[in-house]
């Protein structure tokens, strides 16, 4: 098996993914707009309304996959990684239907159906779930070749960050000239070749069908994370956490932020958007090739000058007063790349030779027992 299989079904669900991320607060602020008879939409008094519900939407997207994840992870050893990949798919192609239905008719109640859509779409684990099955995917196919694993988790942060390059570009130029209805469209077409692309892939983990479902297990990986790894693997963890959960954040923000603080439309915040993706496809390849050649402590260095570029950016960004400093930002993202591939191939690998050596273990203490 190959980790190609992976790449089309990661593609195709990321560009759905961003060009929803594009689209779904610009929707929201239209709709507050409408009702509050407001002429400009990028007052104070809209964006200020449009934020205050923005954070209940988020709440409603955010929690249920994280409360989740340990239900998701247990399903995926149960009934394989295939079943949690596609339910994130499901879950996105209802939040996409119901957003067509909220940018042609106007109803009254968006807000209750943005979060229905939003509390489904999170209780179908959306990227985050998404991303757990695809990366552990990539872990079973490359368990007998660990070297390569890094190598497979660099291609795919590529086909979700090009995906991110072109739906956001995309998303900015369609919504600009046809409305928002085309890109919804386009995205859903999108969706579903996501899930064509994940139903015809092997799967993965088929040798496992016969696991207990047990919540327990699934909890079990972390005890060897928090308990029995080194310091460093604790702290990596911790750091990526708290990295992944501002990531998060910042991407909901972002487009309310461009468009009330520096009245940008649609399509300059997809140029932004875009110019962001590019510098981040040119860091995973970049940073991939400069730290190959290195040990895993050179590496851990990398991923510390990763966390220090991307805390500038943020600082920059957060009080740029002009456009000019916005670009001036830019280019610490060239040195994050390296965070989200390594870190996963470091800590993914740490848990791995864990489990080998608890395996052994038990092996072993059998063993002792039958001699007694």
């Amino acid at each position: 098996m190959s980790y190609k299989y992976m790449l089309l079904p990661t593609f195709f669900y990321y560009y759905s993914h961003f060009i929803i991320l594009s689209l779904s607060y610009q929707i929201l602020l239209g709709e507050v707009c409408l009702q509050m008879n407001e002429h400009d939409c990028t007052s104070s008094e809209v964006s200020s309304h449009t934020s205050y519900l923005m954070i209940f939407i988020s709440l409603t997207l955010s929690f249920p996959p994280l409360l989740l994840s340990g239900i998701y992870a247990s399903i995926a050893d149960k009934y394989g990684r295939k079943t949690v990949i596609i339910m994130p798919i499901i879950g996105i192609f209802i939040k996409i239907v119901i957003l067509l239905y909220i940018n042609i008719l106007h109803p009254t109640y968006f807000f209750s159906l943005y979060l229905f859509s939003s509390f489904v779409y999170g209780i179908l684990g959306s990227q985050v779930i998404f991303n757990m099955g695809i990366f552990t995917y990539i872990a079973d196919i490359t368990h007998l070749n660990i070297s390569s694993r890094s190598k497979s988790y660099s291609i795919i942060e590529l086909c979700i960050i090009i995906p991110k390059i072109l739906g956001f570009l995309l998303s900015g130029l369609l919504s600009k000239y046809y409305g928002f209805t085309v890109p919804l469209l386009l995205t859903l077409i999108f969706t579903v070749f996501s899930l064509i692309c994940v139903c015809i892939i092997p799967e993965s983990l088929s040798s496992r069908r016969d696991v207990s479902f047990k919540l327990t297990n699934t909890y079990y990986n972390l005890k060897l994370l928090f308990v029995q790894c080194n310091i460093v693997i604790r702290l990596l963890s911790l750091a990526y956490f708290l990295f992944y959960f501002c990531l998060i954040g910042s991407s909901n923000l972002d487009i309310l932020y461009f468009k009330y603080k520096f009245h940008w439309s649609s399509d300059y915040m997809g140029y932004y958007q875009t110019i962001e993706g590019v510098i981040g496809s040119f860091s995973v390849l970049l940073i991939y090739n400069l730290s190959n050649i290195y040990s895993n402590i050179s590496v851990i260095h990398w991923i510390a000058i990763g966390y220090l570029c991307r805390a500038v950016y943020w600082c920059l960004v957060g009080f740029a007063n002009t456009d000019n400093l916005l670009y001036i930002a830019v280019p610490f993202l060239l040195f994050t790349g390296v965070i989200s591939p390594y870190t996963r191939t470091i800590i993914s690998n740490s848990i791995n030779k864990m489990t080998k050596q608890s395996h052994l273990l038990f092996f072993l203490q059998y063993k002792i027992y039958q001699h007694l």
